[in-house]
């Protein structure tokens, strides 16, 4: 996606949250196409996420995925891939399209293109807080295990 974008003219300036030492190769190299930020304390995630256009998970494997749910509940966009836990979430907040292959660098910005601007609809941020509250969450997982033994 950096390559992509600096052959695009850098349109897009690309953020990374990582704890990779500066003396990595991988950080050198990519630090040329990115801009690199540590890793954030819990109180300036919503703030750091409010100044993002959109934030993309392309794991194929993240069994969960909070990071695309911290977005959303910032207001920010956030797409991710089917198969990661979180797009059951977002299946049930209505944000199917936001749900994606990461398979083509070229339909992944094109689609980040279409979304900058957009802000995730108050109507889902609410139906976030009724449905994820961590109260009902705990319950739900303690009817679970207690119907499971």
């Amino acid at each position: 996606m950096a390559d992509y974008n600096q052959k695009k003219g850098n349109k897009f300036v690309i953020n990374v949250i990582t704890d990779l030492d500066k003396n990595n190769k991988i950080y050198k190299d990519l630090s040329k196409l990115v801009k690199f930020h540590k890793p954030k304390t819990n109180k300036n995630l919503a703030s750091f996420y409010r100044n993002m256009g959109v934030v993309i998970s392309p794991s194929h494997f993240e069994t969960y995925g909070n990071v695309a749910k911290e977005a959303l509940a910032s207001g920010t966009p956030a797409m991710v891939n089917s198969n990661m836990g979180v797009s059951e979430t977002f299946n049930v907040l209505g944000l199917n399209d936001w749900i994606i292959s990461f398979d083509s660098v070229k339909f992944v910005y094109d689609k980040i293109d279409g979304m900058i601007g957009e802000t995730v609809n108050s109507d889902v941020r609410d139906k976030m807080k009724d449905l994820y509250v961590p109260q009902k969450i705990f319950n739900q997982i303690i009817t679970i295990l207690t119907t499971s033994t």
